[in-house]
């Protein structure tokens, strides 16, 4: 597997086709980017709709993302070149409705999605997760909510556990995967002014750190029960949530990166775990 790969916006189509296009760039052992060659309709073109997020592991890589006929994804051994797997049964959407995939993880059996499923005739949209063993034939799950409103928009791996997390009706919901199927776990936040998301996911030792926007602003969640509650965390500085700001996390480990864009300066912070608990 190489040893890095980034997924972006390329601006080297930008004067021909009057927008960025999708790229991915694979790290070389002395650190340097290589950007790999794709048609233009490999991520863009007439069936596009988005191209959502990157996940690697023992298999590969995989990107998330939608297509006109729904949910779709990019699969690779080596991240030398994705192929597209669009329009697959249970993956794409039918008579059931139409699906989207926001966000993947790889696990021991392969690869899990979360997206959400838009029904026929619909305007609220219901959470969904999908699973695969090889990222070409899918299995897909409905993820209980309360209502059948809500969306899985981010997911990952807890000790083993895998978590999803999404904005729902009341605020925010969480949902682990158990041998029995995916159950609720805990809800938290409440629903603000504007549309809501889950911005980020991610597992810090044992602990669990959310990102959500609500339209007002962005706001950060700690979760020590592998999503069953959460409490809200203290932002390093105010971030409204607007088109231009941002907020990401990643770990290292114990480690948690926290990177703000306010829409005027960008910051990064970088914490231990036992640092989340103050």
């Amino acid at each position: 597997m190489p040893s890095g790969v980034r997924i972006g916006r390329s601006a080297a189509d930008a004067a021909v086709f009057g927008n960025p296009r999708t790229g991915t760039w694979r790290q070389a052992s002395d650190g340097t980017l290589h950007e790999v060659d794709a048609p233009f309709e490999r991520y863009a073109g007439p069936r596009a709709v988005n191209v959502a997020r990157l996940a690697a592991g023992p298999q590969g890589w995989l990107i998330a993302g939608t297509r006109i006929d729904g949910a779709a994804v990019w699969i690779s051994p080596d991240a030398a070149g994705f192929a597209l797997v669009e329009g697959a049964p249970e993956l794409a959407g039918d008579e059931r409705g139409r699906t989207a995939a926001y966000d993947a993880v790889a696990v021991p059996s392969g690869w899990l999605m979360v997206g959400a499923l838009l029904p026929p005739g619909g305007t609220a949209l219901a959470p969904l997760a999908w699973s695969s063993a090889d990222g070409r034939s899918w299995q897909r799950a409905a993820l209980p909510v309360v209502d059948g409103r809500g969306q899985a928009q981010r997911v990952t791996v807890l000790g083993g556990v895998p978590v999803a997390v999404g904005p729902v009706r009341a605020g925010f919901g969480s949902w682990r995967l158990t041998p029995q199927g995916w159950r609720p776990a805990g809800g938290f936040g409440a629903a603000g002014p504007g549309v809501a998301s889950a911005a980020g996911l991610v597992a810090v030792g044992q602990r669990l750190v959310a990102v959500t926007r609500d339209g007002d602003r962005h706001a950060l969640w700690l979760s020590v029960d592998v999503g069953e509650s959460w409490r809200v965390m203290t932002m390093p500085q105010p971030v409204p949530d607007s088109g231009d700001t941002a907020v990401a996390v990643t770990s290292t480990g114990d480690r948690l990166l926290l990177v703000t864009d306010d829409g005027k300066t960008s910051r990064a912070w970088w914490a231990g775990v036992s640092d989340l608990d103050r």
